[in-house]
């Protein structure tokens, strides 16, 4: 069984959100490569990290949950961690 069987096996029969998928094959799978850019490879669990700490700061900002940030960026790491 590969990655993608695993977590569409997860997601059958639920009411899984993409942020709630993201974070089960974070956490089967930290330390394999989830991203890669350039010169940049991020691990899931690397991944996860900055996500979690982008949205804190969003948090912090002011953003609630279900609040709408734009994102203007280049083809980059920091869009898919946004």
């Amino acid at each position: 069984m590969n990655l993608s069987d695993d977590v569409f096996g997860y997601w059958r029969g639920s009411h899984a959100t993409i942020d709630q998928l993201f974070a089960y094959s974070a956490k089967k799978n930290h330390r394999k490569t989830a991203l890669v850019d350039r010169n940049k490879r991020l691990t899931y669990e690397q991944l996860d990290k900055l996500s979690d700490d982008y949205a804190n700061y969003l948090f912090e900002c002011g953003i609630t949950e279900g609040g709408v940030v734009g994102i203007y960026l280049d083809r980059c790491y920091q869009y898919i961690v946004s």
